[in-house]
């Protein structure tokens, strides 16, 4: 059972707003002829959860359900070698 609002108008229901918190810590080295970058990345530190995009054709078998949800909390780590 799905609550569903009628309306003509696709933007009379918005979302509530989602705030999310990205960050990235870089260092580089300079060895020889070598330029080393250390990088570190997280994205979505606050854990926060969303949909960012639902199904609107109710016509359809699938009306209503999530097509795109804000991606988990995740981290990277890079390591870019570059010479001169």
């Amino acid at each position: 059972l799905a609550n569903v609002e009628l309306t003509d108008r696709v933007d009379a229901y918005r979302a509530e707003d989602i705030v999310t918190l990205d960050i990235r810590l870089a260092k580089k080295f300079e060895i020889g002829a070598f330029d080393l970058s250390l990088s570190l990345e997280a994205f979505n530190l606050l854990g926060a959860g969303g949909v960012l995009r639902r199904e609107l054709d109710l016509g359809v078998g699938r009306g209503g359900a999530v097509d795109e949800e804000l991606a988990p909390r995740s981290v990277r780590l890079g390591i870019r070698v570059g010479w001169r």
